[in-house]
């Protein structure tokens, strides 16, 4: 069963949690519930998922205002695997290879000017 975890939070205003149950979509968006606190109109982080040998995570930041940074990561159990910054509107995606054995990965897209973020997770089996 492949289990499916969804979170929203605004830093500076503690922490909003959503949370999902098992999921069989390709794709489960967590979406920005706070879309007026955020410089972006959107983000989303996708359910990070396997193809051949390694895990992809994506995330969508839509109609941000120009010089709107956002930073995203990729985690395995917690480690961090990979990272990127950019600045303004933009689909992006990360890559780690598969680990060994069933681990959780963590995709989180953070718009750094507001502290606004989100994240979505699924435990993978290699």
């Amino acid at each position: 069963m492949l289990k499916t975890h969804m979170r929203v939070s605004r830093r500076t205003a503690g922490v909003a949690i959503i949370a999902a149950a098992a999921a069989t979509a390709a794709f489960l968006p967590a979406s920005s519930a706070a879309a007026s606190a955020t410089a972006c109109s959107s983000l989303r982080a996708y359910r990070p998922y396997e193809t051949g040998t390694r895990v992809y995570g994506e995330t969508e930041a839509g109609s941000c205002s120009s010089g709107t940074r956002l930073r995203m990561y990729l985690y395995a159990d917690s480690t961090l695997k990979s990272s990127t910054t950019w600045t303004g509107s933009s689909w992006r995606v990360l890559s780690t290879p598969c680990l060994r054995g069933t681990h959780q990965y963590r995709v989180i897209l953070v718009d750094t000017s507001t502290g606004v973020d989100v994240s979505n997770s699924a435990y993978i089996t290699c």
